[in-house]
């Protein structure tokens, strides 16, 4: 009689414990939290596979906060255009007959970037959290930074002439030797570098922001922001550090003139650029457009091949695109390589329907927040877009390797934050 009634108090405490909010709360904090690690996080169990596409943290927050929660998903204007943009996907992905687990990752991060973004935007203290695990991670990048060098110098006794050769240019892993290549984990923490910059560009922007709008505390801004500068100069990127000194100038600028309060907290994102021409060498860096020139010559060779297939009225590859991965898989023998065009890429790997559809949510994003009654939400997102619309023409896309998504859900994170009311926020009760 004894036990029965132990079992039963024990059920009992169990039940009340899934039905508290603040235990939810804490799962979807966790949850939250390995967003910034993403890459570690695909670093580590890759041999994972399909696994690791479903069980991407944008996935879980999102099936947690709907299944166990109780949270209702809205299906607004803006939901519909996800909706037809992987639509885009699967139609060119089977039409193509694309490898299943690239279509499947399109599909579903594509969907739950947005999704999980749209969740994490009214919770303060998730976002609050989220913050400091990205200055965590900052911090582990340095760290491993540290590391790099140290292999470098006394490890391989590899020669760099300078400071700023050492930043340029050991970031082309290829070129070292292979002591350094096999011990390192600096490129295992940041992966591909220009894109690694594109994200801490979005970083740098949200954590501002939400400063601006009293959502930090000016401790929390100073040490993240700081740790994102020094990332940023590590990366040493150049678009990157030049979006974020125009962006920060121009919108502290524009602040001061409205009166609108903390705007020089923008000043931290002019820091990475101002170093990057301090030196001779640096500023010789900067002239050097080889690159460049070989991307527009990639994307050029893009449009020839669809002028052939209009020519010859393949009317099913040119409306349809390649499917997810197929251009990659095409031309250089692997699904991640891209055209360095974010809407090339779509277009690519969904064709028409998935090309018109972002450009769609991409305007209806402007007239949401264009109708927003406060004028830093309104001209903060706004020129995030015109960052994002400049990097598309860079290095950025919304999702890499087929495994990451953290660009795509920075981006929809800070448009949630920018058109939400403040009666739609979240506290723990």
């Amino acid at each position: 009689m004894v036990l029965i009634e132990f079992s039963g108090v024990e059920k009992s405490e169990f039940m009340k414990v899934l039905a508290n909010k603040s235990f939810h709360f804490l799962i979807l904090l966790g949850i939250s939290l390995l967003i910034p690690f993403e890459n570690l996080f695909v670093a580590f169990f890759y041999f994972l596979g399909t696994w690791l596409i479903l069980l991407n943290p944008y996935s879980l927050f999102f099936l947690y906060s709907t299944a166990l929660c109780g949270n209702k998903v809205s299906f607004d204007r803006d939901f519909m255009l996800v909706g037809f943009l992987i639509l885009g996907f699967l139609i060119s992905g089977l039409f193509n007959d694309s490898e299943y687990d690239s279509v499947l990752a399109m599909v579903l991060f594509f969907a739950m970037q947005f999704l999980a973004a749209k969740e994490i935007a009214r919770h303060d203290l998730i976002i609050k959290c989220f913050v400091w695990a990205i200055g965590v991670y900052s911090v582990l990048i340095l760290g491993s930074y540290i590391h790099y060098n140290y292999l470098i110098y006394f490890r391989s006794n590899f020669d760099f002439v300078s400071l700023e050769h050492l930043l340029i240019y050991n970031r082309f892993i290829e070129s070292l030797p292979s002591e350094v290549t096999v011990n390192s984990k600096f490129h295992m923490l940041v992966g591909n570098t220009n894109k690694a910059s594109n994200i801490y560009t979005l970083c740098g922007l949200l954590v501002s922001f939400l400063y601006m709008n009293k959502k930090l505390s000016k401790l929390q801004v100073v040490l993240v922001l700081m740790s994102i500068c020094l990332v940023q100069l590590v990366l040493f990127s150049r678009a990157a550090m030049l979006m974020l000194f125009a962006i920060g100038a121009a919108l502290c600028v524009f602040y001061s003139f409205k009166g609108v309060n903390r705007q020089k907290v923008l000043l931290f994102l002019c820091i990475p650029f101002l170093v990057s021409i301090s030196t001779p060498m640096f500023r010789d860096y900067w002239t050097n457009m080889s690159t460049l020139n070989l991307r527009f010559l990639q994307q050029k060779k893009v449009v020839q091949f669809k002028a052939e297939e209009y020519k010859e009225k393949r009317l099913g590859e040119l409306f349809l695109g390649m499917g997810p991965g197929g251009y990659g898989l095409k031309y250089y023998k692997s699904r991640d390589a891209g055209t360095h065009n974010f809407f090339i890429d779509i277009y690519l790997a969904g064709g028409i329907v998935s090309l018109v559809s972002i450009v769609l949510l991409f305007l209806s994003m402007i007239k949401r927040t264009y109708l927003h009654k406060e004028v830093l939400n309104k001209t903060f997102f706004t020129s995030v877009l015109v960052v994002v619309f400049v990097l598309a023409f860079r290095e950025m896309n919304f999702l890499y390797l087929y495994r990451l998504g953290q660009f795509g859900f920075l981006f929809y994170l800070f448009y949630f934050v920018a058109i939400r009311d403040n009666d739609h926020i979240l506290t723990i009760s």
